[in-house]
């Protein structure tokens, strides 16, 4: 039987900074399976790309210098070959054997389509973060239903595996959202499809100063409230019981934030 592969995708511009160490945790993964790495890049003017260069023919660099965030990222899908699709951000990193306990866990599970495990935060430097909100978000994986996700977001997106049946089900990013595309996809597929849960840690999502989850994160959870408003509609009565706790969640969620980040007015 051939190997599984993986195809990974990251989309960025300038992230000379911390690219390398993303790069090194996918590539550094271990295991009976084969690895497909992509990037679209645009055009990057900091370093990025001649990082990207030195590794050869392991990357798949693609040029997407008009592309948004999603846009770029559903063009790596549609370019991706593998058994398993995933997408990192150009300064977050998988953790070791993340790639094992994923294909183990599908192999399990054969008629599951997507996989979430845990995640922790970490800073510029890459020391761990914000301990309080991983254990917050790591508790509500462990207890998962559709209605808890529809009043919170607590999937970390670099800890979440896809087959690739599931963009044929149930499709691609949708590029008209900036801030909020992978709690949208997570609302779209996880209507009529449970994750597998991994308790075990399978990524680290790094805050920066500039990045858009730290400037922009009220706009972000507002984006978060009208998504599960729209979903909670569309998943029949007892789901639209989610409403009230959403925008209790939204509200502490904002509080906190802002109490930890100054928001951006721009």
């Amino acid at each position: 039987m051939n190997k599984p592969l993986f195809s990974i995708i990251t989309t960025c511009k300038n992230s000379a900074n911390t690219v390398r160490q993303t790069i090194e945790s996918v590539l550094s993964q271990r295991g009976d399976f084969e690895i497909e790495y992509i990037f679209t890049d645009a055009l990057s003017t900091d370093g990025t790309r001649e990082i990207i260069a030195e590794y050869g023919d392991k990357i798949k660099l693609i040029d997407a210098p008009k592309l948004n965030q999603s846009e770029g990222i559903n063009l790596g899908f549609q370019m991706a070959k593998g058994d398993y699709i995933a997408f990192i951000n150009a300064d977050d990193v998988y953790q070791a054997g993340a790639f094992d306990l994923a294909d183990r866990a599908f192999r399990c599970n054969p008629d599951k389509l997507w996989l979430v495990g845990q995640c922790d935060i970490i800073d510029e430097k890459g020391f761990p973060m914000h301990g309080f909100i991983s254990r917050y978000k790591n508790f509500l994986l462990k207890n998962y239903s559709y209605f808890l996700l529809l009043t919170e977001n607590f999937i970390c997106q670099p800890a979440v595996f896809l087959r690739r049946s599931a963009l044929e089900t149930c499709g691609y990013l949708d590029t008209s959202e900036n801030l909020a595309m992978d709690y949208e996809w997570w609302l779209r597929i996880g209507r009529d499809n449970s994750p597998i849960i991994i308790n075990e840690k399978l990524a680290s999502f790094r805050r920066m100063r500039n990045t858009k989850s730290n400037r922009f994160f009220v706009q972000q959870f507002k984006d978060d409230l009208r998504l599960s408003l729209k979903y909670s509609k569309l998943a029949g009565a007892a789901a639209r019981m989610a409403i009230p706790f959403k925008y209790f969640n939204y509200l502490k969620t904002i509080s906190a934030y802002s109490l930890i980040y100054k928001p951006s007015k721009s």
